[in-house]
């Protein structure tokens, strides 16, 4: 996750209240009682009613123990960017983070399902604090008009545990469910007659008797509103004037800004455009080099500015006056604004921010270059949504016109694995970059298309724009995405062990260039680990990767684990391939499942279930696999039926003969247009699978060894292996154990002389247990037959401990570093200060947490630490 920026770190803090306000002290015990006993607290008044004042004194008369995280919130706020600065906001109280902060925002932007699983993420992070109450604020709520973040905003209050309150405050009344909070006795609500000042209050800011005419003249004239009353004697106004609130414009023109320095004056219009204000900040953006002086002046002038807390000072000037500054500046000076947004984005640290802010100059060269700049930080954190977004703020013409949008937009589709929008966007990239003549960038963005081609089951198209290349480029990475093009190239149309040489290829380019985001765009795929080659290049390409310097995204370690996982299966390691699919699965679930890479999981647990004797559990793995690839629209079509196919196999070598009639007459149905090659010889060998397993082993001798070429030409997951040990039981069962144990030998090479025990595996106990016990006629297969004798026996689980014993064994499962982590946190040490201490990244430090609690079984820091008090050595 990208450390919060400035502006995002202003957005989260609290407005400092002065010490000359006027003690409201009934108003904030009222609001204090309420933050207390209330799940929502909602202050809904105008501009300049003391909202937040109100609110900050009844934080501040709160019980001792309160956590208080504070939100203000801006224009252009979505429930991406709510979320993003809600689980920020929540980090100094060291949360328990379950998922990551930044898959909890890209949950929240998978529909209804996602929100609700992004409120419950949340939700969990709360009660798993120490702090066991506390107060989320929501400043200038009326900003928010993203009718899923108000969605979103109703279902989290259902979620907050016990003990915690949400405070709004808003200008007009939000679109939230208060009746029916109120009505439920969850709401407390103040309004502006709450916040009016009574005249009792009045006179002691004027410092005259109650009953002094003026008194009474002044809150006659200001209904006790606190903005006008504080504008007024700021001005030395306590009487002869009208009305203030109808007047506000004109008052603000003739008394505020009449009486100011015109210098001041235009500092003050020029950087109303910006959301919070610091002497540097601002005198770029204004060109005023007494910008700290004018900064100085605004807060000494009190209703005009509210300082925050925090080490930089910082100062947020009163909607009231920026609201009326904004207008000002777009009717005088609207030829300025350009240049005044420019100055704000070069200035701006916050991703988002500054490609918003480029927009609204309309300078939209610099927008794209700093999106294609900020593109690979936002799609690591998970900010899809909001990448999306601005991308879509760009004019469409220009969106498809430019290659270096649509090489973002590629990436973007990329993330979510689909395919055809990843084609498509890539093709536009490939031929934008071409044009204006950057060889290199179009050379990688040719490459993947054709990644995207391919997973998508174009092959013919494919070939059409692989056929074109003409260049193996200059840079490291251009050539390993060729390399990663030609290994998927291969692996759909042949050569068997072109998949092999291109991995190896691939990888020789990477370690020229260590970088992990340079290793994150070339994935190789674990579906082509049936062929020559294969197995070895993906243990080099992960041991590799694992070694990397600095941090990885947490794409990438879940890539480590699903490749390293495939690898260990099917070097035979069956124990230490769950161990990875354990891992991964926790890996996953930190990052909210991604999908795409959710399928990918499945894949592994299937194999382990298919290489286990429990013929029940693989068959639900596999239909879930099936159901997974139906419920893709971008990739159904292509990878539906290798499932099915896989499935028929199985229900084969384990004796499920209906089974296999039913999913025969699955894949009967009609090819699609998008099918692997593959399926062509699968659906040839599928009416062999069928005579099998209907006991016709001659007609499944014949069918198996006529697909079978093609299957090993193009061999998915190990299709290939599991027919040619299919072709051995035919013969077999047909009574010709020369021929079988020909073919038994051929398989035998093909797995590396043995040193592949993992499609011997998937093939299951049973098929292992007929092939060691069968009479070969004295072929001379004793070695052979002896090693699958010995892999036919199943992982048996060691028995759980209990008790003491337990809780010393789950300990003894963290790592030598989650270790060091949890001896700190059992410590009292926060995320911030273990990540100092061990030269990690508080990203690293978080992951680390979650890990240590999901080993130990506890869900809060405090619960870890007691089990690590109750077993470390004395």
């Amino acid at each position: 996750m990208m450390p919060p920026s400035f502006p995002l770190q202003a957005k989260l803090r609290p407005p400092r209240l002065r010490a000359n306000l006027l003690d409201r002290a009934a108003l904030a015990s009222a609001v204090a009682q309420a933050l207390v006993g209330k799940r929502v607290v909602a202050f809904v008044a105008p501009a300049g009613c003391g909202k937040t004042v109100a609110l900050g004194q009844g934080l501040a008369a709160l019980p001792p123990g309160f956590a208080v995280s504070w939100l203000s919130l801006e224009p252009g706020d979505d429930l991406e960017r709510i979320l993003s600065c809600l689980t920020a906001a929540l980090e100094p109280l060291d949360p328990p983070w379950r998922q990551a902060p930044e898959a909890i925002v890209a949950m929240a932007g998978a529909g209804v399902a996602g929100r609700r699983d992004a409120a419950s993420a949340l939700a969990a992070a709360l009660l798993g604090c120490e702090q066991d109450q506390g107060v989320i604020v929501l400043d200038d709520l009326h900003h928010v008009v993203d009718p899923t973040a108000l969605e979103w905003l109703t279902a989290w209050v259902r979620w907050l545990p016990q003990g915690w309150s949400l405070a709004l405050t808003s200008r007009s009344q939000p679109a939230l469910p208060l009746a029916r909070w109120r009505a439920a006795g969850e709401l407390a609500e103040f309004r502006a007659a709450d916040l009016a000042l009574r005249r009792a209050e009045v006179a002691t800011l004027v410092g005259l008797d109650p009953s002094n005419p003026a008194v009474s003249a002044l809150w006659a004239r200001t209904q006790g509103w606190p903005a006008g009353i504080g504008l007024s004697l700021a001005h030395g106004l306590v009487d002869g004037r009208p009305a203030l609130q109808p007047h506000v414009d004109a008052y603000v023109n003739e008394e505020i800004l009449g009486a100011l320095p015109p210098t001041m004056v235009r500092f003050l219009l020029r950087t109303s455009i910006l959301p919070e204000l610091t002497s540097a900040r601002a005198a770029v953006v204004s060109g005023d080099p007494q910008a700290g002086q004018w900064l100085a002046e605004t807060e000494r002038r009190g209703l005009l500015g509210t300082p925050l807390d925090g080490d930089e000072p910082a100062l947020r000037l009163h909607d009231l006056l920026r609201d009326w500054l904004q207008s000002r500046l777009r009717g005088l000076h609207p030829q300025e604004l350009p240049e005044l947004f420019r100055r704000a984005a070069q200035t701006e640290t916050d991703p988002l921010r500054e490609v918003a802010w480029w927009q609204q100059a309309g300078d939209w060269p610099a927008a794209e270059r700093a999106l294609a700049r900020h593109a690979p930080a936002l799609l690591n954190a998970f900010a899809l949504t909001a990448l999306a977004r601005l991308l879509e703020a760009f004019p469409p013409q220009r969106r498809l016109a430019s290659p270096s949008l649509a090489m973002v937009q590629g990436q973007l589709a990329a993330q979510r694995y689909e395919w055809q929008t990843m084609q498509h966007a890539l093709h536009r990239t490939a031929e934008g970059f071409e044009r204006e003549g950057d060889l290199e960038r179009s050379l990688q963005a040719r490459a993947l298309e054709v990644v995207g081609l391919l997973a998508g089951g174009q092959v013919e198209l494919a070939m059409q724009r692989q056929g074109s290349i003409r260049s193996c480029g200059t840079e490291a990475t251009t050539r390993a995405l060729l390399a990663l093009m030609r290994c998927w190239f291969s692996g759909a149309t042949g050569p068997a062990d072109g998949p092999g040489r291109q991995l190896d290829a691939m990888t020789d380019e990477l370690l020229t260039a260590p970088t992990p985001s340079v290793w994150a765009s070339c994935i190789p795929s674990y579906i082509f680990i049936g062929r020559p080659g294969v197995h070895a290049a993906l243990r080099r390409w992960a041991d590799a990767a694992a070694e990397l310097p600095g941090e990885r995204s947490a794409a990438l370690t879940a890539q480590i684990a699903l490749v390293t996982g495939w690898h260990r299966l099917w070097g035979g390691e069956r124990e230490a391939a769950r161990t990875c699919s354990e891992a991964l699965d926790a890996e996953l679930r930190w990052q909210g499942r991604p999908r795409g890479l959710d399928l990918a999981a499945l894949s592994l647990h299937t194999a382990l279930a298919m290489a286990g004797d429990d013929a029940a559990e693989a068959n639900d793995q596999l239909d879930q696999m099936i159901v997974a690839a139906a419920g893709d629209a971008q990739r159904r079509d292509t990878w539906r039926a290798v499932f099915v196919f896989v499935a028929l196999q199985h229900a084969a070598l384990t004796g499920q003969p209906r089974r296999v009639l039913s999913l025969a007459d699955d894949l009967a149905a009609a090819p699609t247009a998008r099918e692997w090659q593959l399926m062509r010889d699968a659906r040839l060998a599928a009416a062999g699978w069928v005579a099998f397993g209907q006991g016709d082993f001659t007609a499944a001798s014949e069918r198996l060894s006529a697909a079978l070429p093609g299957l090993i030409e193009h061999d998915l997951v190990g299709i290939a292996h599991l027919a040619r040990i299919g072709l051995v039981l035919a013969l077999l069962r047909r009574g010709h154990p020369r021929q079988a144990g020909a073919q038994l030998l051929r398989a035998w090479e093909a797995t590396g002389e043995g040193l592949e025990p993992g499609p011997w595996q998937l093939a299951g106990p049973q098929t292992l247990a007929e092939l060691a016990e069968a009479d070969w006629g004295g072929a001379g297969h004793e070695r052979i037959v002896q090693t699958l004798g010995r892999w036919r026996m199943p992982c048996q689980p060691a028995p759980g401990p209990h008790g003491a014993v337990r809780d010393a064994a789950r300990l003894s499962t963290l790592s030598a570093r989650e270790t060091e982590v949890l001896a700190r946190l059992a410590a009292g040490e926060s995320n911030k200060l273990i990540a100092r201490a061990l030269a990690l990244s508080p990203h690293t430090v978080k992951r680390h947490v979650a890990n240590i609690l999901d080993k130990l079984g506890v869900d809060s820091r405090g619960r870890a630490a007691a089990l690590y008090h109750g077993h470390a050595d004395p």
